[in-house]
């Protein structure tokens, strides 16, 4: 059986880029094996650092960023953020003097840069202070600043006359100045008197050249109900919470160049000296920007901008100004007849993202490419409705990146969580279809979990966003506590001690076992960086937004049944199907790509012609395929005239014998077996497993992570020939697997996987790392286990019996197990626990070692107390440290595991006075502690890391501890010719 853990890849930069690393290195089972054991810099995750701008203090940079590299990070995300209230006060900070922009804000930041550089890390940084983009440079009544349309209206009966001021609108606090854009009368065609009326266009008037200069109008009804529309752009005044700026700071213009000419001048007049471009070159970083957070309160606007309707006639071909009433990314405020309303809407909303991508993202990414730097972002919203195409925009980002809180669960943070895995996939799609090597995480913010998150959930979490195609991961955050800035112990934090996100720093009793975390991380991101990610499916998916509000992700192919059997898939858009790789040869489309097997379009309703008729060829040309439910019936946007012709070509599709309709997603894995589809890697039977396939230029990656509370285990056929090699990303060791069968092409191997938890196996018909596979390998067998004893596969067995196994050679051994030791359970502990605990300061950790106690097992279930349930520990945090002893008979070929149970949080072992090497931190398994051991006595100690919260909150809010139960599990080794 494989182990529970396995490994994953690093970072690679993207083509072009400052820093991209070797392709050669990455690409080989050489390269693998040298960096898998000891990932570079390049290949290990970041943290991003909140710091309070010319506030940072140099000596703690200094000691943070030499904290985070010996922490085993790679890089740093200087992120300004200062929220100077209750929530995260901080003390001796003046944005008059200190703010983005100000000369201690660009000496310091300065600072950073050398210093990080020093300590041997990346840096990358915000382009503005905090997110969305924001200046204190512009004005919400001038150029720059992010506009909006505002409806003010008025209704007429029929003859009745307006005589009086144009409708005026309801201007947002530090709003000033509106400019009339449109003034058009609509009579009313039906619910006139609910919220959302129906709007005849074809009857509507253009008043707006009646209005004479002091903006008075008169004009007489016809007969009907009518409504007066005057459409009105003016700036949203948005501020940015935390911004803590000079002046008070807005959202800019995000859909036109002053927006982003107003930041680029704001850097050159106030931020880059040559000192600053030299060390922001030398970085090899990136700038960044997070979430779009463009709608106030999380309630979209109707975004605008000073040439948008010149813009939309242009990109649309028609005038939308008679339709203004209609427009909004979400919650119109008025109808149109039949679908016209909807199909404006698709426009103006591919508009909006037509002008963030050509006027504010593209601009930006060549900016950043002039300072020397790639450009990583987070393009979609994670507070309300948006307009933005995700898939478009990380096919244009040097890097990529999703959040983890955003994508999956909000605020729940349970172990397991995989609601958003279909919005990471779409954005690891588009990553592999533009050649980005990148995709990442900003993981694992939690609202109201600050010090309180276990090492377990982050790591599931990490897991999880993996086996979704991510590969480099920012840890969300790192706060720069500078001398005198605390008002709360453990120091200041960005969001507080309860806010938005974990504190990561040596203020953690994990902090010693964090390093052990972060090359775990390393390893993993090595290799999920090997060659190229092979995808199984492409499945049409064509909507804006990771999720149809922008808060929490949600399946966009809801059905499991695609992953179960294991198939890989991912998301292509109409931008994605125009790309020059999304070509098809040998039924297989993207081949220098992903490599898809087959399409799939999923209950679409609509879809533009040029897709449609592409999905047609890409059919003529050998490709098989799915269509889930009914066909598109009309073209996307306000095309009629396209309508028949989209429903003819997928008409068309029926001539094709490579093509199946299917009623429901569930259908889809057998009408791909009927097409002669198959996963990649196949499992025997449905499984939980959710995994992942890279491809290099002699090896193949595969990642599987369970997606499941539950053990899975699982036999697997993977698509490649050759030796199967184990990963283990806590050690770093590359070991033959023991047992696994080679059936034509295929490579069989068997899975054992904790909830949580994750499996990594290379095949390559090269060595790795020096190892030696046996000469002759276990196919089969009944034993639970299968080791390598230089080579040489031995039965591991903890329990008696008689065992079959069949080598690849032909023959069957029949093993006789006998005299397996039995398992053994420590019941009484001696517990001695370091509380760590505010000292004479907010921002002093003091250390107080608490009277050593013995703990006993619970004699019907095994378990031991919790720290909450002894006396004096239910505000406790800290380390505690596990001893207890145990006698054991000792033979040749004998061991034993030593199962730990429930842990919470981190935990290191010892046995008889020696370390054992990093555990997997996730898995309820087994640590193999045979070779530690000696015949008689023989002592056991467990260090167990707490979180901080329990102490900050004065009072239990988690359960920290060794649970268990706990068992000592012999083991014997039998050699295969033992009968």
């Amino acid at each position: 059986m494989l182990a529970a853990a396995l490994a994953l890849p690093a970072a690679v930069t993207a083509p072009g880029s400052a820093q991209a690393s070797p392709k050669q290195d990455y690409g080989s089972a050489a390269g693998l094996a040298r960096r898998f054991a000891n990932p570079p810099v390049q290949d290990r995750p970041f943290y991003r650092y909140w710091h309070p701008g010319g506030r940072m203090d140099p000596d703690t940079l200094k000691a943070d960023f030499t904290a985070m590299r010996e922490g085993g990070a790679g890089g740093v995300e200087l992120s300004n953020f200062v929220r100077n209230n209750s929530v995260a006060p901080i003390n001796d900070y003046d944005p008059a003097t200190q703010g983005f922009g100000t000369d201690a804000w660009r000496e310091r930041f300065s600072d950073a840069y050398a210093i990080g550089k020093s300590a041997g890390l990346q840096v990358d940084t915000t382009y503005t202070s905090k997110w969305s983009a924001n200046l204190a440079s512009v004005s919400p009544d001038g150029p720059g600043s992010e506009k909006e349309l505002t409806l003010a209206t008025a209704w007429l009966a029929a003859g009745q006359e307006y005589a009086g001021r144009v409708p005026q609108p309801t201007l947002p606090d530090g709003v000033h100045k509106a400019d009339l854009v449109a003034l058009r009368a609509y009579p009313c065609s039906s619910k006139c008197d609910d919220d959302v009326p129906v709007l005849d266009p074809t009857g509507s008037v253009n008043l707006k050249d009646r209005v004479s200069g002091d903006e008075q109008l008169r004009w007489k009804a016809p007969d009907g109900r009518w409504v007066l529309v005057a459409s009105w752009m003016h700036g949203t005044g948005q501020l940015v919470e935390g911004a803590e700026t000079p002046g008070t700071s807005y959202l800019v213009d995000h859909f036109s160049r002053a927006g982003i000419d107003a930041i680029e001048s704001f850097w050159n007049e106030h931020l880059l000296t040559k000192e600053v471009r030299a060390r922001l070159k030398a970085s090899g970083g990136s700038l960044f920007f997070d979430s779009l957070e463009l709608n106030p309160g999380g309630e979209p606007l109707r975004n605008w901008t000073a040439d948008f309707l010149k813009e939309f006639r242009k990109r649309r071909g028609y005038d939308v100004e008679p339709y203004i009433p209609t427009l909004a990314v979400s919650g119109p405020q008025f109808e149109l007849p039949g679908s016209l309303a909807e199909r404006v809407r698709e426009d103006y909303r591919q508009t909006l993202n037509d002008l963030f991508r050509d006027d504010h993202l593209l601009p930006l990414r060549t900016w950043a490419h002039s300072l020397g730097l790639t450009l990583r972002g987070q393009p979609y919203s994670s507070w309300g409705p948006t307009f933005v195409d995700p898939m478009e925009a990380s096919s244009l980002l040097d890097i990529p990146e999703g959040e983890d809180r955003s994508f999956n669960a909000g605020a729940s943070q349970g172990l397991i969580e995989t609601q958003g895995a279909d919005a990471w996939r779409s954005m690891a799609t588009a990553a592999q279809l533009s050649g980005r090597p990148l995709v990442s995480d900003e993981c694992c913010a939690s609202f109201g979990r600050a010090y309180r998150v276990t090492r377990q959930k982050l790591l599931s979490h990490v897991n999880e966003n993996f086996s979704a195609g991510v590969n480099n991961v920012v840890w969300h955050g790192w706060s720069h506590d500078a001398p005198g800035t605390a008002v709360t112990w453990p120091g200041w934090a960005g969001f507080g001690n309860t806010g938005v996100d974990d504190a990561y720093g040596p203020q953690n009793p994990t902090w010693a076992d964090d390093r052990r975390i972060n090359d775990y991380v390393a390893r993993l991101q090595t290799a999920l960086r090997t060659g190229r990610q092979l995808t199984d499916i492409a499945i049409y998916h064509q909507k804006p937004g990771h999720s149809s509000e922008g808060t929490v992700g949600e399946r966009y192919f809801t059905s499991s049944a695609l992953e179960q059997l294991g198939f890989t898939y991912g998301f292509v858009n109409t931008t994605l199907l125009a790309g020059h790789q999304m070509s098809v040869a040998n039924r297989m489309l993207a081949p220098q790509g992903p490599g898809f097997h087959a399409f799939v379009v999923d209950r679409e309703s609509a879809m533009d012609l040029a897709s449609a008729r592409r999905i047609v060829t890409m059919a003529r040309q050998g490709l098989p395929g799915v269509v889930v439910g009914d066909a598109p019936q009309r073209a996307l946007g306000d095309h009629p005239g396209d309508d028949a012709a989209v429903r003819a070509a997928f008409e068309q599709l029926h001539r094709f014998g490579t093509v199946r309709w299917v009623a429901a997603e569930d259908d889809v894995p057998q009408a791909l077996t009927a097409l002669g589809v198959q996963p990649r890697a196949a499992f025997a039977s449905p499984s939980s497993l959710v995994g992942v396939q890279r491809s290099g230029q002699d090896v193949n990656v595969y990642y599987w992570y369970n997606a499941s509370d539950k053990q899975a285990k699982a036999t697997v056929s993977v698509a490649a020939r050759g030796i199967p090699y184990q990963l283990d990303p806590w050690t770093g060791r590359t070991e033959p697997v023991a047992s696994y069968a080679v059936k034509g092409d295929h490579t069989v191997v068997n899975l054992d996987v904790a909830p949580g938890d994750i499996a990594l196996v290379a095949v390559s018909d090269k060595p790795l790392a020096g190892t030696r596979p046996p000469s002759t390998h276990v196919v089969s067998t009944t034993a639970g286990q299968v080791v390598l004893d230089g080579g040489t596969p031995l039965l591991r067995a903890t329990e008696n019996g008689r065992q079959t196994t069949v080598l690849s050679d032909g023959r069957q051994v029949v093993t006789d197990v006998r005299d397996v030791p039995t398992a053994q359970s420590p019941t009484r502990w001696q517990l001695s626990v370091a509380s760590w605990h505010q000292g004479s300061s907010p921002q002093q950790t003091q250390i107080t070692q608490l009277p050593e106690q013995q703990v006993t097992a619970a004699s019907d279930t095994g378990l031991l107390p919790a720290w909450s349930t002894l006396p004096g520990m239910q505000s406790v945090s800290g380390v505690g440290t596990y001893r207890t002893t145990f006698d054991v008979d000792l033979r040749e070929r004998a061991g034993a595991y030593l199962d730990l149970g429930q842990v919470t949080t981190t935990y290191r072992v010892a046995v008889n006075g020696r370390s054992l090497p990093p555990a997997d931190q996730l898995a309820g398994a087994r640590i193999d502690i045979g070779p530690y051991l000696r015949s008689g006595r023989n002592e056991v100690v467990v260090t167990v890391a707490s979180m901080l919260g329990n102490a900050i909150a004065g009072k239990t809010v988690n359960s920290y501890g060794l649970v268990g139960p706990v068992r000592l599990i012999p083991y014997v080794d039998v050699p295969l010719s033992a009968r």
